[in-house]
């Protein structure tokens, strides 16, 4: 499958796969992660059977243009970018299922853009999510895998964190961290359409903080759906265990 680009409306080149037919859903990525993630665990064969499916890569990210400056990673540029991917695919509205970073993506875009038909998001959380103390710990993070990669000395990281280190435009990652602190908080009453949000029991810090929502989460008529015994990763790696609940949830809210 050949690689696909869009120009979003600051100029922003934006790669994306697309296949499928059917009511669109678009799949959005984690912070340290690309496109690619929803093809590696068999999301893109397995709901590409039923609706056309679409995986960008973030702006700065794998095969999308990497922009270096904070104030293009804005929440509104993202959103730019999701409308012109389905512009160019002729669809005028679209599911969205975002994890991890993509989950927290997902509830900006499900408060503030017309287009979203239904949303999913996994391994997130409403209210704050990049503070200052979270932020400064991953941009120190960024720091040490920045020069474990110009050194070659790999000590203390583990395989996962290299090969992203391998990967990653440390410039970039450092201008979107900075950016998303400015992000405006999403909170359960600003989501504008149908929504299920998906956690586990292992999900760290996400679950606790859903746990400590949950009555407003469900005031606000949002679906919170935690998979006993699952982390943060496996949110997207067990499709087997996950896939019904998607699926169920997008038959019955996606147009």
């Amino acid at each position: 499958m050949s690689t696909k680009y869009i120009t979003s409306r600051d100029g922003a080149r934006i790669a994306f796969d697309i296949q499928g037919e059917g009511p669109g859903v678009v799949l959005l990525h984690g912070l340290s992660e690309y496109r690619e993630l929803w093809r590696k665990y068999g999301w893109v064969e397995a709901l590409s059977q039923q609706y056309t499916v679409i995986t960008p890569d973030f702006r700065g990210a794998g095969d999308s243009q990497a922009v270096k400056w904070s104030e293009v990673h804005a929440i509104t540029s993202y959103i730019d970018d999701f409308h012109a991917l389905l512009d160019k695919a002729e669809i005028p509205k679209a599911a969205i299922w975002g994890w991890s970073f993509g989950g927290g993506v997902a509830l900006q875009f499900a408060a503030r853009s017309p287009r979203v038909a239904a949303a999913i998001a996994s391994g997130t959380h409403f209210g704050k999510i990049f503070t200052p103390e979270i932020v400064e710990a991953r941009l120190d993070n960024v720091d040490k895998l920045e020069a474990a990669r110009s050194t070659g000395n790999w000590n203390g990281i583990d395989d996962r964190q290299r090969k992203t280190a391998e990967r990653t435009d440390f410039d970039v990652a450092r201008a979107r961290l900075k950016a998303a602190a400015d992000w405006p908080v999403v909170e359960p009453e600003d989501v504008r359409a149908s929504t299920l949000v998906l956690t586990g029991t292992q999900d760290g810090n996400a679950v606790a903080r859903l746990r400590e929502r949950q009555a407003d989460i469900e005031a606000a008529g949002i679906g919170l759906h935690v998979f006993e015994g699952l982390n943060h990763v496996q949110l997207v790696a067990e499709r087997e265990t996950v896939q019904p609940i998607v699926e169920h949830f997008l038959k019955h809210h996606q147009k």
